[in-house]
């Protein structure tokens, strides 16, 4: 199980996350939703170790993962992804599954079979020695999932993967999302595509102003008048 317990982070006078709490444990998909600004890439950067919180902890079980670097973090099961994929462009599809894999893998051989196995997953074995900067955004959004499920994370935060994807690629990203989950893999996910979320996710949490203002099953969140108002535009 893994916790984020009271954590603040402020930016000067600005409070990003205050007083803000979730759990997700093996083989769950937790949701992070909220408007834009409400503080959820702010929340996961404090878990994957980018940003460290001014209070509160984040705990794997009763241990205490808070102020470890993003490297370490990585090590010890956390990987996320950002909105915006950041493949390095130079290198083929290949050599960043493998540059990933050595945060896991000391041995060269061992990195790149495991690349080899994690490019399978994904579906990019065809495309494995093209230049990253030359895929289109849907590809570059699965090497991005790539790349992070290369280190063996147990946590997974996927910030916004669905975003500006087609219809097709959203069914892909959405399948390889389950098949993660079957694979008992705790995932969390900020995600505005609501209609996906509520058939997603088994908890969701609701995030405004950095607050977390409501949290449930999808139907108790659906439910939530405050919920409705503010973010589903009346109705879900």
């Amino acid at each position: 199980m893994f916790e984020v317990r009271d954590v603040t982070k402020r930016f000067g006078g600005l409070t990003a996350v205050s007083d803000a709490s979730l759990m997700v444990d093996s083989g769950e998909i937790v949701g992070v939703i909220g408007p834009n600004g409400a503080g959820k890439s702010t929340l996961f950067s404090v878990i994957a170790g980018v940003l460290r919180p001014d209070e509160g902890v984040v705990l794997d079980g009763e241990k205490v993962l808070t102020g470890l670097r993003p490297y370490r973090m990585a090590r010890a099961g956390v990987a996320r992804t950002f909105q915006t994929p950041r493949p390095f462009g130079a290198l083929t599809v290949r050599e960043n599954m493998v540059a990933a894999a050595h945060t896991v893998h000391r041995s060269t051989a061992d990195a790149h079979a495991w690349a080899a196995e994690c490019l399978e997953r994904i579906g990019l074995t065809e495309l494995a020695e093209v230049a990253a900067s030359t895929l289109p955004l849907g590809m570059r959004k699965r090497l991005e999932v790539g790349r992070a499920l290369a280190t063996k994370p147990r946590l997974l935060l996927l910030d916004e993967v669905l975003g500006g994807l087609n219809p097709n690629e959203i069914d892909t990203m959405v399948a390889l999302i389950r098949e993660l989950r079957q694979s008992g893999m705790a995932i969390c996910m900020v995600e505005h595509a609501m209609a996906i979320i509520m058939s997603l996710c088994d908890r969701i949490y609701v995030i405004d102003h950095g607050v977390v203002i409501s949290t449930g099953t999808p139907q108790e969140v659906s439910s939530d008048q405050q919920v409705i108002d503010a973010y589903l535009g009346g109705s879900v």
